[in-house]
């Protein structure tokens, strides 16, 4: 939970607000491909076991 509304928080403090926007995009989009990712890399390795 923290990272959720900390990474957000921290970026528009420290940045302009168009950087942070891009930033946090940039982090969300990170977020997201990191857990497809991880699903197929599951998906994967059950489908080899069987």
């Amino acid at each position: 939970m923290f990272p959720l509304l900390g990474i957000p928080v921290y970026l528009f403090r420290t940045r302009p607000w168009r950087r942070a926007l891009l930033a946090t995009l940039g982090a969300a989009g990170f977020l997201v491909s990191s857990l497809v990712l991880a699903a197929v890399g599951t998906l994967s390795a059950e489908w080899m076991r069987n």
